[in-house]
């Protein structure tokens, strides 16, 4: 499968996944929903990715990526055809949680495709692919509210419903795929593996913060905005420019880990933290006018938003040749955590307090904290010089 192949099918997966965030203003505002609300929505989301993850993996690893891949978007389609069809809330949630299940097995299958046939080259294609996500979410972020305001919110739903199943119907699986982990053997065992893996579990740990971060961005950035007087349009666009951040982020990253601190994970990873949460704590002080909120928004996309990359390319190097789906899924299962809990007390703590102020200062600290946190352990657990069989292009 061509880089350009798995690109597309990481886009497009992300187009429906994400599509929550463009249409989080629509949704708030067709079923009356507060800030919570729209937040339990990315959570279930997440929630239907953290059940499936691990799974996922399993799959990836003895059916192959491709077959995988067609799954995922038959499960997606579904999950959308379902948000057409919503009358209430708890329908729109439903749905949502199918299409988050139907994405979870897209990131393992994809990297374990990027493993197989760029490994040890694979770090600048990981970060490509990667690029996917935003892409995918700038697709939506266009998209999705101008079929809105033509035509209606159901509508914007059945696009996803219709991109997804053609989708689904054009991807081949493979006849035959020889898979790591044998068929009588127990999965259990397999899955006890890799939670006994500490330095897995310590990067996850870690990434549900940055998880967290995220979809605090995704669900709350244009309703941020709004509530600053941005018309809605202008919001959605200053979104996009966040997305466009976080691609270049997502391409350039891995190469200033070699630049910088030559290939040296845990440093670069502890960077991009620290940086987040300087644009968090930041983030309060402007976004006033449009050049600042312009500003803010690159900054947050570049780091915020871009973390990705790097964590896929630690996981994936992680991981026993063979089993990068299985890795891949167990990690995306706990980062999960952080957006499924995190992304509730966000629009929480915004209902109490009045305000998206107090929300991103406390991402903002908790985020430098677990930075720390992170350089101090992941440097014991990894070395000095961490993966050093990959090969930075």
């Amino acid at each position: 499968m061509f880089l350009a192949e798995i690109m597309i099918l990481q886009i497009m997966g992300n187009f429906a996944n994400s599509s929550y965030a463009p249409l989080a203003h629509f949704i708030k505002g067709s079923f009356l929903l507060n800030e919570a609300a729209v937040g339990l929505i990315t959570s279930a989301a997440f929630a239907g990715s953290m059940v499936i993850s691990a799974l996922s993996g399993l799959v990836v690893d003895n059916l192959g990526p491709k077959k995988t891949l067609k799954i995922s978007y038959g499960i997606m389609s579904g999950g959308s055809l379902l948000a057409y069809f919503s009358t209430t809330y708890f329908m729109l949630v439903a749905a949502y949680f199918i299409i988050g299940l139907g994405y979870g097995m897209v990131t393992p299958a994809t990297n374990s495709t990027i493993m197989e046939e760029y490994f040890p080259h694979h770090t600048s294609p990981m970060g490509i692919k990667q690029s996917g996500v935003p892409i995918g979410t700038i697709f939506a972020s266009v998209a999705l509210p101008l079929i809105v305001l033509h035509y209606s919110l159901k509508y914007a739903f059945l696009v996803l419903f219709v991109v997804t199943a053609i989708i689904g119907l054009l991807v081949k699986g493979e006849k035959t795929y020889s898979g790591s982990i044998g068929k009588n053997e127990k999965v259990l065992s397999h899955v006890g593996e890799v939670l006994r893996n500490r330095t897995l579990i310590v990067v996850s740990i870690i990434t549900a913060f940055l998880s967290w971060g995220q979809q605090a961005v995704f669900t709350f950035f244009v309703l941020f905005l709004g509530a600053r007087n941005f018309y809605v349009l202008v919001a959605e666009n200053l979104f996009i420019v966040l997305l466009i951040g976080s691609v270049m982020g997502r391409v350039l990253w891995p190469s200033i880990t070699q630049r910088l601190f030559g290939g040296h994970r845990v440093k670069n990873y502890s960077l991009i933290m620290v940086l987040t949460g300087l644009a968090f704590l930041v983030l309060p002080l402007g976004a006033f006018s449009l050049i600042e909120a312009g500003v803010m928004a690159l900054a947050l996309g570049f780091t915020a938003v871009a973390w990705n990359s790097n964590y896929v390319t630690i996981i994936s190097e992680i991981a026993p040749k063979g089993k990068v789906g299985i890795y891949s899924g167990i990690s995306m299962t706990i980062i999960s955590l952080g957006s499924i809990l995190g992304t509730p007390v966000s629009g929480y703590i915004v209902d109490v307090t009045g305000t998206f102020d107090y929300m991103w200062i406390i991402l903002g600290i908790t985020l430098i904290v677990a930075s720390i946190a992170f350089l101090i352990s992941g440097t014991r657990l990894m070395g000095k010089q961490a993966f050093p069989e990959a090969i930075i292009d």
